[in-house]
């Protein structure tokens, strides 16, 4: 079993449940022009089945890609990553094969139950299989495309909300594009990073990557100013000037986390150039992927970021014990 989990990447399946609360927070913040999180909570409660089955496709295209990403590379890791599931034939590739045809057709009949659903899950599949049965091979080309299904998949999450908001969002209206944008920068940035793990590059790569990794995080980071809710609550009476506290205080755990435990291991694999250094850039930058959630989540209400913190901590007990070796 946990050969399978290492298979899936399953501690992962955590960055795509924070991507799709970001998601949401953030185009719920923006379409209201406040951080009105009872609104949003109001329409995922009266949708909350099409909520699930959104869910539940984002979390197999997830496991899709995983798993094809594998299958793809089952040759070369069997010469530099032979400890793997399917190169160490611990997981059959045949069997690998059969859950990589059963994952997508199950997204899609999950995303099919909701309006739209089927062409956003279609569009991200279509993007990972891109990505792994072919652009990875290309330097820049490989990011480029992983960046846009982040994208692809953070938006799908937007669903959640109800058709009318996806339609609107993918219309370039109401804010919805905000987080994808800012999650496909990251992704873009973290996958040129990684693949000086399994091939020759140049070292601006890496440091363009690591650039865009940081770039997304400021970028969220200034949504709180564009959304406001800071001085909207100190401002106010009751209690919400102490919400306003302990929302800027979360705010600022998500990124001490990300600058304390992110960055540095970044940094120090661009000044080594070692590819074992590489690989814990990445480990620490997918960790990454959830604080940019916690940040942009958090910028745009002040609790919306502490679920996605208390995520952080269990994506790495998981990282640690269901790590690919």
């Amino acid at each position: 079993m946990r050969d399978w989990l290492r298979l899936i990447r399953a501690s992962g399946l955590a960055t795509i449940l924070a991507d799709a609360l970001a998601a949401v927070v953030v185009c719920a913040a923006w379409a209201q022009a406040q951080p009105d999180v009872l609104w949003a909570a109001a329409r995922v409660w009266h949708g909350a089945v099409p909520a699930a089955w959104i869910v539940a496709a984002g979390l197999l295209c997830y496991i899709t890609g995983m798993v094809w990403n594998d299958i793809a590379d089952v040759e070369r890791d069997r010469v530099i990553e032979p400890r793997r599931p399917l190169p160490s034939g611990r997981v059959p590739v045949a069997a690998a094969v059969v859950i990589g045809i059963i994952a997508p057709v199950a997204a899609l009949a999950c995303a099919a139950q909701v309006r739209h659903g089927f062409g956003a899950a279609g569009t991200v599949l279509a993007l990972a299989l891109l990505y792994n049965l072919g652009a990875k091979q290309v330097p820049w080309l490989g990011s480029l495309v992983m960046g846009l299904t982040r994208s692809a998949h953070a938006l799908m999450a937007l669903l959640i909300l109800g058709p009318d908001l996806f339609a609107m969002s993918v219309a370039g209206h109401g804010g919805g594009l905000i987080y994808p944008l800012l999650v496909g920068i990251y992704t873009v940035g973290l996958t040129l990073v990684s693949e000086l793990h399994h091939r020759p590059g140049r070292r601006i790569e890496a440091v363009t990557g690591a650039g865009l990794m940081l770039l997304a995080v400021l970028l969220a980071t200034a949504l709180v100013v564009a959304i406001g809710w800071p001085r909207a609550l100190l401002t106010a009476g009751g209690w919400r000037p102490v919400l306003a506290v302990a929302g800027l205080a979360a705010l600022g755990a998500a990124l001490w986390l990300f600058a304390r435990q992110v960055m540095p291991v970044v940094w120090a694999a661009l000044r080594d150039s070692e590819r074992a250094g590489f690989g814990a850039a990445i480990a620490a930058g997918l960790g990454g992927l959830l604080l940019l959630a916690a940040v942009a989540a958090g910028a745009a209400h002040p609790l919306a970021g502490l679920p996605v913190l208390v995520l952080f901590p269990i994506f790495r007990w998981a990282a640690r014990r269901i790590r690919m070796d």
